[in-house]
């Protein structure tokens, strides 16, 4: 696959990952002061009447960590850190929030290795705790958790009510979870935010992340409007620096049709997951044309009939979008793509249309 491209139409909410972005040593980009501007004044705002995204801030190193920190947490914020590792980054959060306000600082108890030392790295509770405190009223908690799945008891203990909710989420996702997985990683923030927002009625203010996978993944995401007003200067029709795909996120039908021409040429061969009648994935299929080629791919039996009656000169077929290698025989079965490309049709696709909105979920972000 050299021009691996993901184009995807949410049902609800707009995938909040968007909001990703690494810091510079120097600066935030002005989006992120944008953004961070935006939620001075109150969460719970609202514009148009519908109530702005959690920003997502990803970032990779512990400098661009702290710089994160410093520009998003604001006197007197109640914050919450899981996978503390009691250094430079908890010592930013405590200064940030002042005497007024107050963090909780978790991370999973640590055990001694084979080799005699303790796992627990560099923290020392003890010396923090020491620092921490000289002169100053402590404004933090330590908490260990016997394992990371028992980390919504801080919440029950620490965010009981309104009044107690925390207005930044902070995550090491390494630290805290044994791994850098982007869709672990993104399910423990959804996890927190609907905890929050569904049994405590209150939305944090931002959530900060430092996790590579999810810094690159932010870098790769891209807002459908940005291609459209010609803000972003992604070419979405070469490969990206990492090789893999870029990811484009939009709201609506009108949008996820317009991404076609940002990111289409020919000889691409595509796939529409949750192609329904086959209206889309005729226009990706003519965007295509003549060397390349769209196939529609829906897991129910009854819409790929009504695709086949509308378009007979494409190719449908049932299919789980979930299950890559059977996307991949559809294409090899497919005489369509065996004709017209002239590459085995085992190379697989160029680009994907995913419509998201049949799916479950909230918002389909985790399905995407």
């Amino acid at each position: 696959m050299n021009r691996y491209r993901f184009t995807l139409r949410f049902f609800g909410v707009l995938l909040s990952l968007r909001y990703c972005t690494g810091f510079s040593q120097n600066a935030a980009p002005p989006a992120n002061q944008e953004i961070a501007e935006s939620f001075n004044n109150g969460h719970r705002k609202r514009d148009n009447q519908r109530v702005k995204p959690i920003p997502y801030v990803a970032t990779s190193s512990t400098i661009e960590h702290g710089k994160a920190l410093s520009d998003y947490i604001q006197k007197g914020d109640r914050v919450l850190e899981l996978g503390t590792q009691l250094d430079a980054s908890s010592d930013t959060i405590l200064k940030a929030i002042g005497h007024e306000g107050h963090a909780v600082l978790v991370d999973v108890q640590r055990t001694d290795t084979n080799s005699g030392r303790s796992s627990q790295g560099t923290r020392n509770v003890e010396k923090f705790s020491s620092e921490a405190s000289k002169g100053d009223q402590k404004n933090y908690d330590y908490v260990e958790i016997e394992q990371f799945q028992k980390w919504k008891t801080i919440l029950d203990q620490y965010a009981s009510s309104t009044d107690e909710s925390f207005d930044i989420f902070v995550l090491d996702a390494t630290a805290m979870l044994g791994n850098d997985l982007e869709l672990t990683t993104l399910s423990v923030i959804m996890e927190f935010v609907t905890e929050m927002v569904t049994r405590r009625g209150t939305r944090p203010r931002a959530v900060l992340v430092k996790s590579k996978a999810m810094t690159s993944l932010s870098r790769r995401l891209v807002h459908a409007q940005r291609l459209f007003d010609g803000s972003t200067t992604v070419d979405l029709k070469s490969p990206s620096r990492d090789g893999r795909p870029y990811i484009v996120a939009g709201v609506g039908v009108e949008e996820y049709r317009r991404t076609i021409p940002h990111v289409m040429q020919n000889g691409d061969r595509a796939l529409e997951v949750g192609c329904f009648s086959g209206t889309t994935t005729a226009l990706v299929h003519e965007a295509a044309q003549p060397r390349g080629y769209c196939i529609g791919v829906d897991i129910g039996p009854k819409i790929i009939e009504r695709a086949k009656r509308e378009h007979p000169d494409m190719h449908f077929a049932v299919g789980d979008g979930r299950k890559s290698l059977e996307l991949l025989r559809i294409q090899q079965a497919s005489n369509q793509s065996a004709e017209q490309s002239r590459v085995s049709p085992l190379d697989g696709y160029d680009v994907v249309y995913a419509d998201i909105g049949g799916l479950s979920g909230p918002d389909g972000t985790l399905e995407s």
